[in-house]
């Protein structure tokens, strides 16, 4: 009997480390993206080089423990235009940091031209403007309108400026005031 105990005993050992054996094999280290790292892809090296496939960190995902790229700071941009409509000069601002400097520096520049009775036609903030006049001998018509790029505003100038004078205008001006990226 003993020996049969011996044999039953055997046996049981035997399924136990057959079922560990199989156990151990089936655990494995887990890895996310084909044998990445958690936050990362595979890149396969280029055709004809050398080597392995890399892990590069997926686009646009923020890993634990690695600081985000800080968000873009933008700062707020002026322009302005002055016309005189006695004597037809303008004065032109771009790229302020405030509307007061814009208007300041707009009139300014008018004076500094020979207008004596400088007035804001537009003032405008990161985006463009323009200014147009159309008519002819002592009836000259302007017009100035601001939009997202020149060739916007130029169009809304324009049509303001057919619609008032009646005849083809024509651009005397456009720019643009765009943000600019502080950080």
């Amino acid at each position: 009997m003993t020996a049969l105990k011996l044999e039953v005993g055997m046996n049981y050992f035997r399924s136990l480390m057959l079922v560990a054996v199989v156990f151990a094999g089936s655990v494995s280290v887990a890895q996310a993206e084909q044998g990445c790292a958690d936050g990362f892809i595979p890149n396969a090296a280029p055709t004809g080089t050398p080597g392995q496939n890399q892990c590069v960190p997926i686009p646009g995902l923020s890993r634990p423990g690695t600081p985000s790229a800080p968000t873009p700071q933008w700062a707020k941009r002026w322009g302005a235009i002055a016309y005189d409509p006695t004597t037809g000069k303008v004065g032109v601002a771009s790229d302020m940091t405030s509307k007061r400097k814009a208007v300041n520096g707009a009139l300014a520049h008018c004076r500094s031209k020979g207008g004596t009775a400088c007035a804001i036609n537009i003032d405008y903030s990161n985006q463009c403007a323009a200014i147009v006049y159309g008519g002819g001998g002592e009836i000259v018509k302007s017009a100035a309108a601001s939009a997202a790029t020149t060739d916007e505003a130029e169009g809304l100038a324009l049509k303001n400026c057919r619609e008032a004078a009646g005849v083809e205008c024509q651009v005397f001006y456009s720019g643009c005031s765009y943000p600019q990226r502080v950080q």
